[in-house]
């Protein structure tokens, strides 16, 4: 039995974590995941795999997203932060990593492919930041005992 190929003309993953197939947004949960999961860098481009096809895929903004965030804490001291991503993983916060501006939050997270930035999806951003300071020219917020300041681009 051989697999038909895929017929779609274009894949995309749009900048708010937005899987597209010919424009149209795919809302099957499972089939999301799939597409997460079966993302692979090849060069400077991006494909999705699934079993013996693979199928180009134009990133709008960054290839991975984090989905929500659990806050570690010992007493009321944050010493941590996981990540949950959209492929279904977790990860630790690599706090030096996070990037900021203004409706934008990303950080560094490992792939299989190397390290990416990820994108904090909406949920994820808001409760992010919940949880920093704010004064006239930056964000700061303490993990671990060490104070990150994130700078109002």
């Amino acid at each position: 039995m051989v697999d038909a190929p895929w017929t779609l003309e274009k894949l995309v993953l749009d900048a708010e974590g937005v899987w597209r197939i010919d424009g149209e947004e795919v809302t099957h949960a499972r089939t999301v995941n799939a597409l997460h999961r079966g993302l692979i860098r090849i060069g400077s481009s991006y494909q999705v795999k699934i079993g013996t096809h693979s199928r180009p895929v134009e990133i709008e903004d960054t290839p991975c997203f984090v989905a929500g965030i659990t806050w570690e804490t010992q007493g009321p001291v944050k010493v941590g932060c996981r990540l949950s991503l959209a492929d279904g993983s977790m990860q630790a916060l690599r706090p030096e990593t996070l990037t900021y501006r203004p409706t934008r939050l990303a950080c560094r997270v490992k792939t299989a492919w190397g390290e990416a930035d990820a994108k904090f999806l909406r949920g994820a951003y808001h409760e992010f930041l919940r949880e920093l300071q704010e004064d006239p020219q930056s964000y700061t917020i303490e993990i671990d005992g060490k104070k990150l300041t994130l700078s109002r681009k």
